[in-house]
Order: C-alpha cells, then sequence, then structure tokens
C-alpha cells in the first residue's frame, strides 16, 4: 500500500492542490520524491498561500538543488552543500513572492551555491 507519514501526507497534500504544475508524488523506500514543473513567476502557483507550503516550498527547492548538483556530477557532500546554501540564502519573504522561479535569482543563487560548495 501507499505509504503513509506526515512528510508524505504532507507532499501529497501539496500537489493535489498545486493545480497547473502537473505535481506526482512517489514513495521509494524511505524517500518521497515530489515531481512538478515550475510556475510562472508571480502566478498564484509559484507563491505559497500559508507557512506549511512555505515549508514545502523550501524542501522542495532543496531537493531540487541537490538533484541538480548530483546530476551535473557534484557527489553527495558536495549536492547536500549547494543544497542548503540555496535554501539559507532566500529569505521566507523572497520565496511567498516567487523568487525561487525568478531566472536572475536562480542563476545568482547557483553560481553563489556553485563557488561555495562544488
Amino acid at each position: 500500500g501507499a505509504m503513509t507519514s506526515p512528510t508524505a501526507d504532507t507532499v501529497r497534500a501539496w500537489a493535489a492542490g498545486s493545480v497547473g504544475l502537473g505535481a506526482t508524488v512517489e514513495v521509494v523506500g524511505d524517500d518521497v520524491v515530489l515531481r512538478s514543473c515550475e510556475a510562472e513567476p508571480g502566478s498564484p502557483a509559484a507563491q505559497p498561500a500559508d507557512r506549511t507550503e512555505l515549508g514545502v516550498s523550501y524542501a522542495t527547492l532543496r531537493s531540487q538543488a541537490f538533484a541538480e548538483a548530483l546530476t551535473s556530477g557534484a557527489d553527495v557532500d558536495q549536492a547536500a552543500c549547494f543544497g542548503e546554501y540555496i535554501v539559507r540564502h532566500i529569505t521566507p519573504e523572497e520565496m511567498a513572492a516567487g523568487a525561487a522561479s525568478d531566472p536572475a535569482t536562480a542563476q545568482r543563487l547557483g553560481r553563489e551555491g556553485s563557488e561555495a560548495c562544488l
């Protein structure tokens, strides 16, 4: 059967409410994998509605950064550093305003995170 845990349930609830993002949730072993398309900057889907969604947004951003670093050839420690760097350098206000989907912000954070971790 489907894994039930607070994390999996929260991610499934977020995915179910994310109209237009094509979000899917898969449980692989102990991991909860969320896949979704990026929302357009400034669109309602790009802006978390409350603290729970904001927390999920941070976890999603960290996971995406981690996966991108691994895909680019980083080892696990470097990828973890990169993911942590990204989420530590975007404020809740920036996240709520959709800055994580902004190409200029993504490029700046990616460049800075690469210099710090990779």
